[in-house]
């Protein structure tokens, strides 16, 4: 056998072996075969491992409600993966954010689509609040109706508020105080006294526990909820880092509920749970004299029922 006219093989009738330049370059040929197959065994690895770069977007409302402490604490976790996190991506389609070369999307809209993975790792419970100055000077609500006499401060895509109580109440809001498309906006809206607000309980709870705002009409719920999903594509080739990020993120946002929350003053945390449908809430003994005020600080239960109410919101 000639190999640029140097002969590699000795052939005869009896036997076949290999001249001096046919060893060193099967020699040759075994080291490339060895070195193809750690390189396959290093790129395995690299997909399966948890480091390496990955990439994660969200819309940027999202971003503020523990999103970015999750990604954070990731990121500290595990130091051997690189992130990079972007907000104020907002994509249509499926697989948009794949295409723009995100791993991982966090979205409140589910994705009925075999070809990625939808996983719902928290519920975005949504309350009325506003500052202790506010309430003191234009006073405490007390029912639906009396939100009528009140500022508001509303979301441009939430114009009409919504409540699961054992009445119900759809409350279109005409007379606005003040309006955003940003709930942290309407966040330092409210802790400024400038009326009532309607936001995630996730962007207000350390607002909530240090007393800087206060919930209004906590035993009336807003609907609806809105869950908070992270999406992925099955066939991603980080899929090693993905899945290490889903799971800790999953896990983070249980350990970081805001079931559990602590009031001005108290030393046992409330927490915040639905009551079976058709239940009715009960002050406990030990406030069995409590007045408004003290009901204004309960813990907001759940309801059912509807019924329709259209007060006017006074500026």
């Amino acid at each position: 056998m000639l190999y640029d006219a140097v002969v590699l093989v000795n052939r005869t009738t009896r036997s076949v072996s290999l001249t001096e330049a046919g060893q060193r370059h099967f020699a040759f040929c075994r080291r490339m075969l060895n070195d193809l197959s750690e390189e396959e065994d290093t790129i395995v690895g690299l997909r399966e491992k948890p480091e390496g770069m990955l990439s994660v977007v969200a819309p940027k409302w999202i971003s503020n409600l523990h999103v970015g402490d999750a990604v954070a604490d990731f990121s500290i976790t595990y130091p051997k993966i690189k992130v990079r996190f972007e907000v104020g991506h907002h994509y249509r389609g499926t697989h948009d954010f794949v295409d723009a070369g995100f791993d991982v999307a966090f979205q409140t809209k589910s994705i009925r689509d075999s070809s990625v993975i939808v996983k719902r790792i928290d519920t975005l419970e949504y309350v009325l609040c506003a500052s202790p100055d506010y309430l003191k000077r234009h006073g405490t609500p007390l029912r639906v109706k009396d939100l009528a006499q009140h500022r508001a401060l509303v979301h441009v895509n939430e114009p009409i508020w919504h409540f699961n109580s054992g009445t119900g109440a759809h409350i279109k809001l005409h007379d606005i105080a003040f309006s955003s498309n940003a709930f942290l906006v309407l966040q330092k809206a409210a802790l400024a006294g400038m009326g009532i607000a309607l936001l995630p309980l996730r962007s207000i709870s350390s607002q909530i526990a240090d007393g800087r705002l206060q919930l209004v009409l906590p035993n009336r719920r807003i609907i609806p909820d809105r869950p908070l999903y992270i999406t992925y594509a099955p066939g991603n080739q980080n899929v090693g880092r993905v899945r290490c990020f889903v799971d800790f993120v999953t896990a983070w946002f249980k350990r970081h509920s805001v079931a559990n929350y602590r009031a001005p003053g108290e030393t046992k945390l409330r927490r915040f749970q639905p009551k079976p449908v058709g239940a009715r809430w009960q002050r406990p003994t030990s406030t069995a004299t409590a007045d408004a005020s003290d009901m204004q600080r309960s813990p907001p239960q759940r309801y059912a029922g509807s019924t329709w109410a259209k007060p006017r919101m006074s500026g």
